[in-house]
């Protein structure tokens, strides 16, 4: 369900406040919109900053063209827009200070430009258009806001997995690198245990001491085999590269 409009009256003739007042009040109640009136720009200002502070931003501001003391129209609604871009400006003058080509240029999007004395169906039918300008408007920020949200939550993700997988590289290349080392001393180490194995044999060809100590060499040798130099270490590691190459990172 949309709201109703809240819209901010900028013009220095109370007369047409008045008018525009009682047209979207018809029947003693404000039936399509809201309104508030000022007849500065600084006020005016200061009423939107107000109004966004609570929650209750205007959906529309209108506009005289020309006010005799301070800012003109167009700079007051390039503030307002500056406080809240997505607020409708529309000018409701009988001076063409500014033509609508520059009025484009300087305000960008959602004007709307009308002449004195303005009509109660011209009135209306600008309020109308107006909320729901406004409300494509507010929609429009909010998906932005939850894409901007999504995309940061996404790249937050991406830099904790890159930063998780370049550690895990790091870990698997020591890995690698002390596999490399500890197959070269697995080789030193068989041909000792060989060496050794044929000079106890050839000193003490029957001795039950020795015996012991072989069977000692060779259960600690299988034992260190099976932890340190396991071929299912090996192809651990290889898996896990596998599939770090594999993953979208």
């Amino acid at each position: 369900m949309m709201l109703k409009p809240r819209i901010l009256v900028v013009d220095e003739h109370p007369q047409d406040c008045r008018q525009y007042r009682a047209i979207l009040e018809a029947d003693g109640n404000l039936s399509i919109a809201t309104l508030t009136s000022t007849d500065t720009a600084a006020q005016a200002l200061e009423l939107a900053a107000e109004a966004i502070d609570n929650g209750q931003s205007y959906t529309l501001a209108i506009l005289d063209q020309r006010f005799s003391n301070g800012m003109d129209g167009v700079s007051a609604a390039r503030e307002l827009r500056r406080l809240d871009d997505t607020i409708v400006i529309a000018f409701i003058s009988s001076h063409n200070d500014y033509n609508a080509a520059d009025i484009d240029h300087q305000l960008g999007h959602d004007v709307v430009l009308l002449n004195k004395p303005v009509t109660s169906d011209e009135l209306r039918l600008l309020t109308l258009n107006a909320g729901e300008q406004w409300q494509q408007n507010q929609n429009q920020r909010i998906l932005s806001a939850q894409i901007a949200k999504v995309a940061e939550r996404n790249n937050n993700g991406d830099q904790q997995a890159h930063k998780i997988f370049a550690e895990l590289s790091q870990a698997l290349s020591t890995v690698e690198q002390n596999m490399v080392i500890i197959r070269q001393e697995d080789e030193k180490i068989q041909l000792l245990h060989h060496q050794l194995q044929h000079t106890l044999a050839d000193q003490y060809p029957s001795s039950e001491a020795v015996e012991e100590v072989q069977q000692a060499l060779d259960a600690a040798l299988q034992k260190y085999r099976q932890y340190c130099a396991s071929p299912e270490l090996l192809t651990a590691v290889m898996q896990l590269r596998k599939l770090q190459k594999n993953l979208p990172l």
